[in-house]
């Protein structure tokens, strides 16, 4: 069972795309995905999901949710028992995934072979921080970006995309590919623009592309953009 919360929330076995129900249910999921490898509390898990709503019985309706998501992730579980994914452990929740099976962990150990390649075989790292960076279909954890329990998770995971473009991009400056790069790097310097390693990247790609004049106006750019915004 694969899921992926690198972009919209989505869970698949096989050939099978598990449905995964109302909004609060795949926020339950998202949640428990986030803390893997922890429990997370019932009270924990009913402040985030229903905050002061005392309208329903928030109790009865995470037993409801936890229910509904485990008949879908495991059909096929033996009647009344929890399955082998969402386990009841004191105080609360947790999920079992095995080794591989969530994108985001994937993403990052691709990104530290990546990083691990990069001295001795730069197209090889390339190649690796491709395969990572593939595997993003979106923001993470898209459809809960304004959700509180999920920001921090957001704002790393996308900061460490950031870091793999930045990574396969050194690894193609080194493997010779300045020229090929700078449109690319001249799209990400305006998306980024107080991104001071981008900035660097078009620098380094212009110079050696023989654009000395582009390179440095690219570097003016930023030394004024930072003191205007930054001081």
């Amino acid at each position: 069972m694969d899921f992926e919360v690198l972009g919209q929330l989505s869970v698949h076995e096989g050939d099978r795309s598990v449905t995964l129900g109302s909004y609060k249910q795949r926020s339950l999921l998202a949640l428990l995905l986030i803390n893997r490898g922890t429990v997370v509390s019932t009270d924990r898990i009913i402040d985030e999901l229903w905050g002061e709503d005392t309208a329903v019985d928030r109790q009865n309706a995470l037993w409801v949710h936890v229910s509904n998501l485990r008949s879908e992730l495991e059909p096929d579980r033996e009647r009344r028992s929890e399955g082998t994914v969402i386990l009841t452990r004191t105080p609360g929740y947790y999920v079992e995934l095995g080794d591989g099976q969530l994108d985001a962990d994937r993403f990052e150990r691709l990104l530290v072979t990546g990083r691990s390649r990069m001295a001795e075989d730069p197209e090889g790292a390339a190649s690796t921080l491709r395969e990572a960076l593939e595997l993003w279909h979106g923001r993470a954890y898209e459809e809960f970006s304004y959700e509180s329990f999920a920001q921090a998770e957001i704002g790393r995971l996308d900061e460490l995309r950031l870091e793999a473009v930045e990574a396969r991009l050194d690894a193609d400056l080194a493997r010779g590919l300045s020229a090929e790069l700078t449109s690319e790097l001249e799209t990400l310097t305006r998306q980024h623009p107080l991104r001071e390693r981008f900035t660097g990247q078009l620098m380094l790609a212009l110079h050696r592309s023989g654009r000395q004049a582009e390179a440095l106006r690219a570097y003016q750019g930023l030394r004024s953009r930072l003191a205007h915004e930054l001081g």
